[in-house]
């Protein structure tokens, strides 16, 4: 369903939607970092000081970051 972009419903023959609900594709990426938070220490360390810092601090650092991907 993923690599089809599709809906795993739609795939089973049920009759819904084909296309995959962005609530489907957001799941899906929460999904990846629950998992990489589980494996990858320094990640969750990281993610932990993000969790703590002021509004202020977390916009500066969410600025600086879309400098690096782009967006």
């Amino acid at each position: 369903a993923i690599a089809l972009d599709v809906s795993d419903m739609w795939l089973w023959g049920y009759d819904v939607p084909r296309e995959r609900t962005a609530m489907h594709k957001k799941n899906e990426t929460i999904g990846k970092l629950v998992s990489k938070l589980r494996k990858d220490d320094d990640f969750l360390t990281q993610v932990e000081i993000l969790s703590k810092l002021s509004q202020e601090q977390y916009d500066s650092i969410k600025q600086l970051l879309g400098v690096f991907s782009n967006k």
